[in-house]
């Protein structure tokens, strides 16, 4: 896509080659380009806040078009609910009269653009791009180029976002929608493994990702990788929980466990995964069963 030289590449924040969902919206006029527009910017908006992500944003207008629609732009800024960055341009510099941007500060201090929505009125004219109308004559477009930003920009912002929380003292996590483990089963000993199946089954029905950890080694080990692989739920199954009904959940970012009954586990889940894509796990469900990967060593 951009063939960058190799000292511009930056891991995940500037490729080469990504993938990116680009949008031209074709509005008949103003107020038509102005609802649309209204529209994206909010999408993009809940898309940055249902990923956890924060985003600093940032307005660039020209001088004659923000007078005439300065009440829609403020509209816009509260809607965003923080200060925002806004540049009024005397003269228009570009093919656009109004864009945002979203821009996103990771762990360094360095900037990306995510999601930006730029108001265009004179490329139609420029490539012979119109309509005809119900007059029968020909007019042109108001287009909105749009894009959310590339699918490895928004991974880059989610783990320089965890970066940033583990630099502040807090627990680095990813949304549990997008975790690759959301809840993990740690049978006490190998007496609970066959209940734990059980129970992941029952979860697995219910659209949860889920594992069992039933490798030769201590609970604690169990727990602690399970921290490290940055597992949402991790579930503690042995006689206590088994005489109880209930089960021992450590929630990622909380302090101690909670004792859940099976279905008040699902629930807990479900809710931090609302109205988000899913897709099930390929890799096996008991650990012992996946490959492991190490470092050669040279």
């Amino acid at each position: 896509y951009r063939l960058e030289q190799s000292g511009e590449c930056v891991g995940l924040k500037r490729l080469r080659a990504f993938t990116m969902p680009d949008l031209h919206c074709f509005c008949e006029n103003m107020q038509q380009a102005l609802g649309e527009y209204e529209l994206l910017f909010k999408k993009y908006l809940e898309l940055t806040r249902s990923l956890g992500v924060e985003v600093v944003v940032v307005f660039r207008v020209v001088r004659e078009f923000y007078e005439k629609h300065k009440e829609f732009i403020v509209g816009l800024l509260k809607s965003a609910g923080k200060p925002a960055v806004l540049e009024v341009l005397d003269q228009p510099k570009h093919y656009w009269v109004l864009k945002h941007e979203f821009q996103f500060i990771d762990s360094a201090g360095g900037n990306a653009q995510l999601a930006t929505v730029q108001l265009d009125t004179e490329d139609s004219a420029r490539y012979g791009i119109g309509f005809v109308g119900p007059n029968g004559k020909k007019s042109g477009f108001i287009i909105l180029h749009s894009s959310m930003g590339s699918i490895e920009r928004w991974i880059y912002a989610l783990l320089e976002q965890a970066a940033k929380h583990s630099q502040a003292g807090k627990v680095p996590s990813l949304p549990v929608w997008l975790a690759p483990t959301q809840v993990r089963l740690l049978p006490v000993t190998e007496k609970y493994t066959a209940q734990c199946l059980r129970l992941a089954e029952v979860l697995r029905r219910r659209g949860l990702r889920v594992d069992v950890d039933d490798r030769d080694i201590t609970v604690s080990k169990k727990v602690r990788e399970a921290e490290t692989d940055w597992v949402p739920f991790i579930v503690v199954v042995g006689e206590k929980e088994q005489k109880s009904r209930k089960l021992s959940v450590r929630i990622r970012g909380e302090k101690g466990t909670r004792l859940l009954s099976n279905q008040q586990l699902v629930e807990e889940v479900r809710k931090r995964i609302e109205g988000m894509p899913f897709r099930p796990s390929n890799l096996p469900i008991l650990l012992s069963k996946r490959p492991i990967f190490v470092s050669s060593s040279h």
